[in-house]
């Protein structure tokens, strides 16, 4: 064959694609996984962060019920 080492040069360079899709495929699949374990974290956080809300509009509930009853004592006083 005369074209012998232009099929081998071709071969090697379709291999040399090949395994670097294969290393960036293996990429993607580890970002994916970082990806999944941020999004868990995010929405621990996003969870927490409701009942700390939930907790301050409780503690605004009852500082407006002692300020309400502040003011009648001080009407009466």
């Amino acid at each position: 064959m005369d074209n012998e080492p232009q099929v081998i040069g071709l071969l090697q360079t379709i291999l040399e694609k090949v395994e670097k899709i294969e290393l960036v495929h293996q990429q993607v699949g580890q970002l994916t996984v970082k990806v999944h374990s941020i999004q868990e974290e995010l929405k621990e956080v996003k969870d927490e962060v409701k009942a700390i809300n939930e907790r301050l509009d409780y503690i605004k509930e009852n500082v407006s019920k002692h300020d309400e009853d502040i003011f009648r004592l001080k009407r009466r006083g």
